[in-house]
């Protein structure tokens, strides 16, 4: 984000664009690394805040988060609703035990199956708003 204040124009826009779809917060924003980064940039204008301080003050959006797979450039604004993704799970968190060493030694393993699952509607809306070229 080339100036301060963008990032809050570009996330309100992000908003404005999900509510018209009729998705509504709470809004989690996912920041390429590089961006993520250049949010911890403080206002010239004397208040002491840092860029990253005033997108948190936006209604709606609950947390602000680095995105790792995210291409610089890049953030992505989420709908935290079970409509828009949820948690898929194929196998809960399980404990396997089993001997060796003729009994002598205990080994243990713990295991589960998940799949974050995104999900869309009949207007192919999914509650997701991609923001590039910040």
């Amino acid at each position: 984000w080339a100036t301060a204040t963008s990032p809050q124009t570009d996330v309100i826009n992000a908003i404005n664009a999900l509510e018209t779809d009729n998705y509504f917060g709470p809004y989690v924003l996912y920041v390429a690394t590089t961006q993520f980064g250049q949010l911890r940039s403080f206002f010239t204008d004397g208040s002491g805040d840092q860029i990253f301080d005033r997108l948190k003050r936006i209604q709606g959006l609950a947390d602000v988060r680095p995105g790792d797979r995210l291409t610089a450039g890049t953030a992505v604004l989420v709908s935290m609703r079970r409509d828009v993704v949820d948690l898929a799970i194929g196998q809960e968190l399980t404990v396997v035990e089993w001997e060796t060493k003729g009994g002598m030694v205990m080994n243990f393993k713990v295991l589960s199956a998940l799949a974050a699952r995104v999900k869309s509607d009949s207007a192919n809306g999914s509650g997701i708003c991609t923001i590039t070229g910040i």
